[in-house]
């Protein structure tokens, strides 16, 4: 028998290989990719992770669980507590989480949206040995849909200062006369 401790990485680093691959191809993605074992230790992660956390956690540190980033809100900027985010509720579950959306905030107090997928990884007995997130900064996609552009807004601003009142100008009159006459001869020959 072997009394040689089971170093807790040793299942995560091998789920993940079997499930990712090379340690290089996870570097080189551009969304950010992080692994935690069963107790939300993170123990794996790459440089994009990095830059939308703005901080470089300490791999196998127990005081920074389940996320490297400073805080996690909800879209609605509540807190979420570290146990009680999507990453936890993985591991927590042993269910994936596809397409969750948080707040992520650096120490410099920016904030960044991600989009969070999150797989666990089991050993070859089916026992639950980690997590793998992926996620990716959306806060320009978020930004464009919620906030309307500028520059269109300046543009019809300034249409409609030079312009008059469509009905002041002949030329408008006579289109809106026009198109409301074959509105209405169109819905005459339907009738």
């Amino acid at each position: 028998m072997n009394d040689r401790p089971i170093d807790p990485v040793e299942p995560v680093a091998e789920a993940l290989r079997q499930r990712l691959g090379m340690a290089t191809f996870i570097e080189a993605l551009p969304i950010g990719v992080y692994c935690c074992d069963a107790a939300g230790i993170i123990r794996q992660f790459n440089r994009r992770a990095c830059e939308i956390w703005g901080v470089t956690p300490r791999i196998g540190d127990p005081e920074q669980l389940y996320c490297g980033s400073h805080r996690v809100f909800r879209l609605d900027g509540e807190p979420i507590a570290r146990d009680a985010t999507p990453m936890a509720e993985v591991l927590r579950t042993g269910e994936p989480v596809r397409d969750a959306r948080a707040v992520v905030e650096r120490p410099d107090g920016s904030r960044a949206v991600a989009l969070v997928n999150i797989e666990p990884l089991f050993d070859e007995d089916g026992r639950l040995v980690g997590a793998v997130n992926c996620f990716q900064d959306i806060s320009e996609i978020v930004r464009t849909v919620t906030e309307p552009p500028t520059e269109f807004i300046d543009r019809s601003r300034s249409v409609a200062e030079r312009t008059t009142s469509p009905a002041d100008t002949p030329a408008t009159s006579n289109l809106i006369q026009i198109a409301f006459s074959g509105v209405l001869r169109s819905r005459s020959s339907t009738n």
